[in-house]
C-alpha cells in the first residue's frame, strides 16, 4: 500500500510543476492511487485500473515496468516512448458549471440514446447504463432529437462531460452551443461546482466550442499501449 502521505506529494509536487491539481483529483482519484515518482521536472503516477494505469508527466517522466497502458503529455520527450504503439492523442478541459436559459430534455430512453450514439457518434466511450451516467441531456427539434450528451461521477467523485453528439445533419448550426449549456445547466443542478471532460485531439470544432464557452486546457497527452517485454 502506497504511504498515507504519497499522494498528497503526488498532487503538491504536480502543482509545482502547473499540473492541474483538479485533473489529478478527477482522473486519478485516492483510492485508485498505488504509487508516484518524481523527478526533476517530470511525474509519474499509477493508479488501479484492470489491473493499473499510468499517467506521466514532464519532459521524462519514469515509465513504471507495470504499465501495459498509458497517458503521457505531449510535450514528454520522444526516446521515453520509443517503442510504445500510439493509440489515441487527447485533450482534457475544465469549466465551471453555470445556469443557462436553454431548453432540453433528460432522457431515460435507453434504446433512443444508444441508437442515437451508434449512428451519430459511435466512437462514444459511454452509454446507456454505464454506472457512472447520473443523466442523459438531449436537445429536440421538433420530435427529432437533435443531440445528446452524458453527465458523470466517476469514482473520484468529480463530474465529468461525456459522449457529446449531435445529429449528423444539423452539424453547423450552434447545436453544439445549445447542447453544451444545457449539459452545464444540469450539472449545476446536480451539485457539481464544475466539470471536465476529454476531446480527441484532432476534434477542431469541438475544441473550438469548448473553448468558446470558457473551458480551460488542463493538459494534452498522448494515450498509448506498451508491449510486454520477451
Amino acid at each position: 500500500m502506497p504511504s498515507s502521505n504519497a499522494y498528497e506529494d503526488a498532487l503538491t509536487w504536480g502543482n509545482s510543476l502547473g499540473i492541474n491539481r483538479y485533473f489529478l483529483e478527477l482522473w486519478i482519484p485516492r483510492q485508485k492511487f498505488l504509487a508516484v515518482t518524481m523527478t526533476d521536472h517530470s511525474l509519474s503516477i499509477t493508479r488501479e485500473d484492470d489491473p493499473v494505469y499510468g499517467m506521466g508527466f514532464g519532459p521524462r517522466p519514469f515509465i513504471d515496468p507495470r504499465w501495459r497502458r498509458c497517458s503521457i503529455t505531449r510535450s514528454t520527450q520522444r526516446d521515453v516512448t520509443e517503442g510504445f504503439t500510439l493509440l489515441a492523442q487527447w485533450d482534457a478541459y475544465i469549466r465551471k458549471t453555470d445556469s443557462f436559459d436553454v431548453p432540453y430534455t433528460v432522457i431515460t430512453n435507453g434504446e433512443l440514446i444508444n441508437n442515437f450514439l451508434q449512428t451519430h457518434a459511435p466512437e462514444s466511450s459511454v452509454k446507456f447504463g454505464d454506472d457512472e451516467v447520473r443523466a442523459w441531456i438531449g436537445i429536440f427539434e421538433g420530435d427529432e432529437l437533435a443531440g445528446l450528451g452524458a453527465i458523470c461521477q466517476w469514482e473520484s467523485g468529480g463530474y465529468v462531460l461525456s459522449s457529446i453528439a449531435i445529429h449528423n445533419q444539423k452539424r453547423g448550426r450552434k447545436l453544439g452551443r445549445v447542447l453544451v449549456e444545457a449539459l452545464l445547466n444540469h450539472a449545476k443542478s446536480l451539485g457539481a461546482a464544475r466539470v471536465g471532460l476529454g476531446v480527441f485531439a484532432g476534434n477542431t470544432p469541438a475544441i473550438r466550442l469548448y473553448e468558446n464557452l470558457g473551458f480551460a486546457l488542463m493538459g494534452q497527452f498522448n494515450a498509448f499501449e506498451i508491449p510486454d517485454v520477451p
